[in-house]
């Protein structure tokens, strides 16, 4: 029986230790962590880009590290969706009126 109860402690103990170090690394990386690196700062600065006025390249480069960040993090961009159709849209919309926007709709899918 005391075989048991020391098994149980020592498990117990060994789970505190590791949880007690998770914590560590995670708030180690928190305060480490700089706010202009962080994911949703990454996504701000690209619809501020394609909000203003930009180059196609500029917007080609732009969408697809957007493209990229809502294959890692989708969540942060269901917000934005509406946004993103409509450019989009719009841009297919020029397609006929403007060679440089065809390309960059050729070079999408």
């Amino acid at each position: 029986m005391q075989r048991f109860g020391r098994g149980y402690h020592i498990r117990k103990r060994f789970r505190s230790v590791k949880l007690l170090q998770i914590r560590r690394n995670i708030s180690v990386l928190n305060e480490t962590s700089n706010a202009l690196n962080t994911v949703q700062s990454k996504v701000n600065d690209a619809f501020k880009i394609l909000r203003g006025r930009y180059c196609v390249a500029e917007a080609l480069a732009v969408l697809k590290n957007l493209d990229g960040i809502s294959r890692a993090v989708p969540h942060l961009l269901i917000h934005r969706g509406d946004f993103v159709s409509t450019f989009c849209y719009v841009i297919m919309a020029q397609e006929s009126h403007c060679h440089q926007n065809f390309l960059v709709m050729f070079c999408l899918v």
